[in-house]
């Protein structure tokens, strides 16, 4: 892997992939410029996946064949959790050296195939959306009190970047939403300086904070708030900015997904280049 850009796509950009009628060579041309690395989040996806059973099979298949180029990296959560651990654990903490891809889940992805049973697939998709909702419920209850706070001090705040400004300001909420994850991992409620030091430290936990600002932002804050969330950036989407520090390029095929995490990577400062599905093949063209 050492000196070849790794590439992420996501599921959208997966499925866009299935369906266009030179995946094959696609992919092949990806083996020999990039170093795919699959999340494990996408076959839990496609896992729930249960209009056609065939359509199933063929995103597994897709999916798989990425990985012939690279590895499977750990469900978001799963991440989070190993980082937290070593940073509570090690004065020495650095992210890159946290295990995020082990061999057996690749393993498991590859041959496992009770993994993308129909049975299993309806179960997943119920899952899934249990916990959209659980996701989207607390946009709703909080609308009304940034209102009232606008309301009180006679002005709103008109932009995503003032919103970060103060929500990741010295007292900000977005250090005791960081003290909450942590505090599911380890059982106790970090102190706001600690909670920093995680933050500064660690890109990926850095990277959700700023996409859950957003998701929040769009849905709160703007003086418009998006009238269908069907196209805002979801749940999963938005928690896989986790992922964005693992990759030279992500690819979707999802503008607000494209949107949002260019946000979060411009804001971090990251390395990481967002692109739209067919944006990516255009730069491999142009590179060629």
């Amino acid at each position: 892997m050492d000196g070849i850009p790794v590439v992420i796509f996501d599921t959208s950009a997966i499925n866009h992939l299935s369906k266009d009628q030179q995946c094959k060579g696609l992919v092949a041309a990806l083996r020999h410029g990039f170093y795919t690395r699959v999340l494990a989040t996408n076959f839990e996806e496609v896992a729930a996946t249960v209009r056609s059973e065939e359509r199933r099979a063929l995103l597994v298949s897709v999916s798989r064949s990425l990985l012939t180029g690279g590895d499977c990296i750990l469900p978001f959560n799963w991440l989070l959790e190993g980082h937290i651990e070593e940073f509570e654990k090690n004065s020495d903490y650095d992210w890159q050296k946290v295990a995020v891809c082990p061999p057996s889940l690749t393993e498991a992805v590859l041959h496992d195939e009770n993994f993308f049973s129909s049975e299993l697939a309806t179960q997943q998709l119920s899952v899934a959306r249990q916990l959209q909702d659980q996701f989207e419920a607390p946009f709703d209850r909080i609308r009304p009190e940034f209102e009232e706070i606008f309301r009180r001090h006679g002005r709103r705040i008109d932009s995503f970047a003032e919103f970060l400004g103060v929500m990741f300001g010295p007292g900000g909420s977005y250090w005791a939403i960081g003290a909450e994850l942590y505090r599911h991992v380890t059982g106790y409620s970090p102190d706001e300086e600690k909670v920093r030091r995680f933050v500064a430290a660690c890109p990926p936990f850095h990277s959700l904070l700023v996409a859950y600002a957003r998701a929040q932002y769009e849905r709160c804050v703007a003086v418009v708030p998006a009238a269908n969330r069907k196209r805002l950036a979801n749940r999963v989407d938005t928690f896989m900015a986790v992922y964005l520090p693992y990759c030279a390029q992500f690819v979707t095929a999802d503008e607000d997904q494209h949107q949002c995490f260019s946000t979060v990577a411009s804001e971090l400062k990251l390395g990481t280049s967002v692109l739209m599905y067919e944006q990516f093949w255009n730069s491999m063209l142009v590179a060629a």
